[in-house]
């Protein structure tokens, strides 16, 4: 399998680099500099158990997702708002989807990159009270059994 995704590769010849190493806020620029992120995943038990990090990474950049449906995405990316799903287990379908995509207008990718980067929904400033309520909620209990 492998070998197969070596062919692949170098049948896209010079439309895909790789850089090797690079640090994490210069990625963080790349992924800023995109109009979308590709996150396509098989759905399988892997996909489905883990929650993709590139994701987040990816809206709090203010760039849009193309994605599959695996894990609990659906709960973050709402089509055609702040991303975009792609059926990778129907060809005809997942054709016409990245055609819409290429055809999208630059105030239309604007549009969505707004709505990514005004979203703040991965933002940890959103669940700090969340996060205290929850750690004053275990020091109690720590306590109660503690006595």
């Amino acid at each position: 399998k492998i070998n197969y995704h070596k062919e692949l590769i170098n049948e896209l010849g010079d439309s895909i680099s790789f850089n090797g190493y690079i640090s994490h806020e210069n990625a963080l620029k790349e992924i800023s500099s995109s109009d979308f992120s590709v996150l396509i995943r098989e759905k399988n038990r892997t996909t489905t158990a883990g929650f993709p990090t590139k994701l987040c990474e990816s809206i709090s950049c203010g760039v849009p997702v193309i994605t599959t449906d695996t894990s609990n995405i659906s709960d973050y990316i709402k089509a055609w708002e702040n991303g975009v799903y792609i059926d990778i287990g129907n060809t005809a379908s997942a054709i016409q989807t990245l055609k819409e995509v290429i055809n999208l207008s630059p105030n239309e990718i604007n549009r969505l990159k707004d709505n990514c980067l005004n979203s703040n929904m991965f933002r940890y400033e959103h669940y700090e009270d969340e996060m205290k309520s929850f750690i004053e909620d275990i020091f109690h209990k720590y306590k109660k059994k503690k006595k």
